[in-house]
């Protein structure tokens, strides 16, 4: 599954640097949700945003993060199905960002 969803959190990242301008935003569900071209230089909420050490460090906790995840998913019950969902579905959002954060140093 991670196989196919980070190439795919790749290609809409590219489409959007490639259409949108900084800040600007599309509205895909009217009221609900909105498509934002962001660069987060930091953590959550900009935290980090000048340090130094932020694309080191924050590299790091996405690596840390996947490792955790990967050391629990095997130890999960057959009917603990969700939870393996919802695990397996941050591995790729965690490595799309350090692939950003490397390439550019910010997360789009």
């Amino acid at each position: 599954m991670c196989a196919l969803i980070i190439p795919l959190d790749q290609w809409t990242k590219y489409l959007v640097v490639q259409r949108f301008e900084l800040h600007q935003s599309m509205t895909l569900i009217e009221h609900y949700l909105n498509l934002v071209y962001v660069q987060n230089t930091g953590a959550a909420f900009g935290i980090f945003a000048d340090s130094a050490l932020r694309v080191p460090f924050l590299s790091g906790i996405a690596v840390l993060a996947v490792g955790v995840i990967l050391w629990i998913l095997p130890r999960l019950g057959a009917k603990q199905r969700w939870q393996k969902l919802g695990l397996v579905l941050v591995v790729p959002g965690a490595l799309g960002n350090l692939i950003d954060r490397v390439r550019f140093g910010y997360v789009i």
